[in-house]
């Protein structure tokens, strides 16, 4: 199997105008690809983030694939929170929302104020992380930057193998 960016080089300007043809069809199988390696290795909670992965097929003539994640998290996840910023409101109520799926709520309900009917022990649980998150920031996971050179690499192999199986026909 080729799988040097130089090898494919060559079997371009071999295959003309197949290789044209080959390219697209190789990009849009390793784009396919790369979404489901994305999906496998992102971390899951509630399965929002891995749900969220799209492969998108622009009509862009020098786009051929675009995986990307629409997830408002996505960032955070892969590449932590700076300390020192405070959580916004969504995201408040996102550590609530865990709180309580995780079964860490008082059973008590918050009567007055914007946390009105929220669970008591859940808003305290949210406070305290998110107080945490501004002393002391949130790591990053890199799970997309750990998976990048080998998604690089399938790449290259795919198109090859796409330019070859075209070749033999």
């Amino acid at each position: 199997m080729i799988a040097r960016a130089e090898d494919v080089s060559k079997l371009l300007k071999r295959a003309g105008v197949l290789g044209r043809e080959a390219v697209r069809r190789g990009v849009v199988r390793a784009s396919e690809h790369a979404r489901a390696r994305l999906v496998d290795a992102t971390p899951v909670d509630t399965g929002e983030l891995r749900k969220s992965w799209i492969n998108a097929h622009p009509h862009e003539p020098n786009v051929l694939g675009l995986v990307h994640n629409h997830a408002p998290h996505a960032g955070v996840v892969e590449h932590g929170r700076a300390k020192g910023r405070g959580v916004s409101r969504e995201g408040f109520l996102a550590l609530v929302a865990w709180a309580v799926r995780h079964e860490l709520g008082s059973g008590k309900t918050v009567q007055t104020g914007p946390n009105a009917g929220l669970d008591a022990g859940a808003v305290s649980i949210a406070w305290l992380i998110a107080r945490k998150y501004k002393e002391e920031g949130q790591a990053p996971t890199y799970f997309v930057r750990e998976l990048l050179p080998n998604l690089t690499d399938d790449a290259g192999r795919m198109i090859a193998q796409v330019l070859g199986e075209m070749l033999r026909k």
